[in-house]
């Protein structure tokens, strides 16, 4: 048997992904994707989103388009599918003891399963009473309407198709080294949002390369009229992403995917055709400069469990424990603050700045299992735990020693719970611990006099149901608050 050129493995691969696509602009199957979804309540929702932004005193950034009910929707659909829809599986409970399963090997699809896509089943079988789970990793749309649930391959697949659904302009987009998603064109931007429904992220296109320490070498978006590759939008680092693209001639995957795309929009009208190709000019221009990573982009991956995000390296890159030491010899108070919605901390000496350090986690003594959750829809920002772990912690330390100590310590620390979640803060000196209260205002606390270093800690756990995560949280505020979300004051004397 002849074996196939680098050119045509990559033809085969970009066909067999636009004949999935293809099957979004079915209409029957939007209207199926459509009855399942509640339109009613996510435009309700939308436009209240879309209220209370235009009443927001903030003026909007120069040059930045104002945000339409259209793109409140798409926030709120994702939203919607994130956390009512659709389940990621990492592996199946067992059907008869409800245990935890094991991966044990794979099975060969049935015709049934085959008729929808599953070229793989996996089986996962239960310890305790030995009982086999399949798991068809179906690529069907249609069947992911019924089964709603799967891991990233199945979720970006499925909500391609409800964005399709509601008449969005979206797009499957393949990532090389193991991840998919989905692109939205956004009108009132001009521009299509990367949108990762598994991470319920939008237009955070950095995230895979900063956050989750991806090294990319190709990106492909596919939809039913073209094939674009958008690598570009998904690196700073152009040479170092280049240096990585040697599975395939760059003139190779240039020439397939503009004659794939003049494949599939040879049968339809010049003047969309014109419209397409004038779009993608504009798209590719955008490309030309390097992205520059916003605060979302450094968080680790949150869907899959704790244990296959680190055997991927897909968790957000460790830091250095920070302690805060006074600069000046003789200074006589530290005040140490935190703003959750500028992701800022600021440090005073006597009243005077002498240090502005930007991210939450490079301020922190240790923190275990906490991201910074951003709700672009509810336009909120605040800190809680990764999902489905039980239980996060952070703590933040300053030492004073050798020549100074602790004359007394104001301590402001914000924290919001909803069902049964639970936030609490410890502040700690070298020998002794005293529990502190959720308060606006600053807690003064005397029974530290002397000690050389204190700790504030924050422990979150509890909650209800598959949101439990949210239900503890640090420093929930709008996106637009002023007022600090965390201050130690510490009043100091020479030692």
């Amino acid at each position: 048997m002849a074996t196939m050129k680098n050119s045509d493995v990559l033809q085969s691969k970009i066909r067999s992904h636009l004949a999935t696509v293809k099957l979004y602009e079915h209409r029957d199957l939007q209207e199926r994707a459509a009855a399942r979804i509640p339109v009613v309540e996510l435009t309700r929702k939308a436009q209240i989103s879309m209220l209370d932004k235009s009443s927001q005193p903030t003026p909007e950034a120069a040059g930045s388009p104002k945000l339409t009910f259209r793109d409140f929707l798409l926030f709120e659909l994702m939203h919607w599918f994130k956390n009512s829809f659709f389940t990621w599986v990492d592996t199946l409970p067992c059907s008869q003891c409800k245990s935890e399963t094991k991966t044990v090997g794979m099975g060969k699809p049935t015709e049934e399963e085959l008729l929808y896509m599953a070229s793989r089943v996996e089986l996962h079988e239960c310890p305790s009473c030995h009982t086999q789970e399949r798991f068809p990793r179906y690529n069907h749309p249609g069947k992911l309407l019924e089964t709603r649930r799967g891991r990233c391959g199945e979720w970006a697949n499925c909500f391609t198709l409800c964005c399709r659904a509601l008449s969005f302009d979206a797009r499957f987009v393949l990532d090389w080294t193991d991840h998919v998603w989905t692109e939205v064109f956004s009108e009132s931007q001009g521009r299509w949002l990367h949108c990762d429904p598994c991470e319920d992220l939008c237009d955070a296109p950095l995230i895979y390369e900063v956050g989750w320490r991806k090294k990319l070498s190709y990106v492909l978006a596919f939809s039913a009229y073209e094939v674009q590759d958008v690598t570009w939008r998904y690196t700073t680092d152009f040479p170092a992403t280049l240096s990585r693209r040697k599975r395939y001639a760059e003139s190779e995957v240039l020439n397939l995917v503009l004659s794939e795309t003049r494949r599939l929009q040879s049968d339809i009208p010049e003047d969309r055709r014109s419209f397409l190709t004038l779009r993608r000019v504009q798209e590719l221009a955008e490309f030309l400069t390097p992205g520059k990573a916003s605060d979302v982009d450094h968080q680790g991956r949150v869907s899959g469990s704790l244990a296959w995000r680190q055997q991927r390296g897909e968790t957000a890159v460790k830091f250095d424990p920070r302690v805060f030491k006074p600069r000046k010899a003789n200074c006589k108070v530290i005040i140490l603050t935190y703003s959750a919605s500028k992701d800022t901390y600021v440090v005073l000496e006597d009243g005077t700045q002498v240090e502005n350090i930007s991210g939450w986690q490079n301020g922190v003594f240790s923190q275990d299992k906490l991201f910074r959750k951003v709700e672009h829809d509810w336009k909120m920002v605040y800190l809680t735990r990764i999902e489905g772990e039980e239980k996060g912690t952070v703590s933040w330390k300053l030492d004073f020693s050798p020549n100074q100590a602790v004359e007394k310590i104001a301590v402001m620390c914000k924290s919001t719970t909803f069902e049964s979640g639970e936030v609490r803060w410890l502040l700690c000196s070298e020998d002794s611990c005293v529990r502190l209260r959720n308060a606006d205002g600053p807690q003064v606390v005397l029974s530290f006099k002397g000690a050389r270093a204190v700790t504030l800690k924050a422990e979150l756990e509890g909650g209800k149901g598959s949101v439990a995560w949210q239900h503890a949280q640090l420093f929930r505020e709008a996106l637009d608050s002023d007022a600090p979300s965390l201050e130690i004051e510490v009043t100091l004397v020479a030692n």
